[in-house]
This record gives structure tokens, C-alpha cells and sequence, in this order.
């Protein structure tokens, strides 16, 4: 079986392989990047913002920290990042269910 040397078959096929790697790479998320949906508990308010509790539909408690008001009892779904440790997420988007 014969390699085909012609430049546009090569120049394809290394297309269709860089495009495969790149939506192979993009597929996976980041940690905490996905929303996560519970009731707030546990709010402890400060001057810059409120760290709260909330916990999912499975029962595990996640810390959060957000600048914006909420309160015990709500329903909401968040999205943000980790800290370095991943011992608090770091609210960039809250939204009221």
C-alpha cells in the first residue's frame, strides 16, 4: 500500500486532526464551571459580601462566597470558580429560582 505524497490529502488530513484535538480539548470543563442548584443555608454576613452554604439535590454541602444579598431558605443555582484549595466557590453568577 502506497503513502499518497500529494500536499492536499496531507494538508486535510492534518486539518481534520488538529479539529479533532481541538473539540476533544474543549469538551471537558473546568471545576466548578458547571451551575449548582440548592437551598442557601448558613449566612454569614460581612462588609464584603456573604458567605453561605448550599446544598444540592444529592445532599452535599458546598461553601460559597458572593457580594450580592441573599438569604436562608433560598432557591438558587450558582456558577463560579474554586479557591486554590477548593475549600470555597467564588459565586460569578447567582440566580433566584
Amino acid at each position: 500500500m502506497e503513502i499518497p505524497n500529494d500536499k492536499y490529502i496531507l494538508t486535510s488530513v492534518a486539518i481534520i486532526l488538529v479539529l479533532t484535538a481541538v473539540c476533544v480539548t474543549s469538551g471537558t470543563s473546568e471545576p466548578g464551571s458547571e451551575d449548582l442548584t440548592g437551598i442557601v443555608t448558613d449566612v454569614q454576613k460581612s462588609n464584603n459580601g456573604n458567605v453561605f452554604h448550599i446544598v444540592d439535590s444529592d445532599g452535599t454541602t458546598t461553601k460559597c462566597f458572593t457580594s450580592l444579598e441573599i438569604s436562608v431558605g433560598d432557591v438558587c443555582t450558582v456558577r463560579g470558580s474554586y479557591s486554590d484549595d477548593g475549600a470555597i466557590l467564588f459565586v460569578s453568577k447567582l440566580t433566584l429560582r
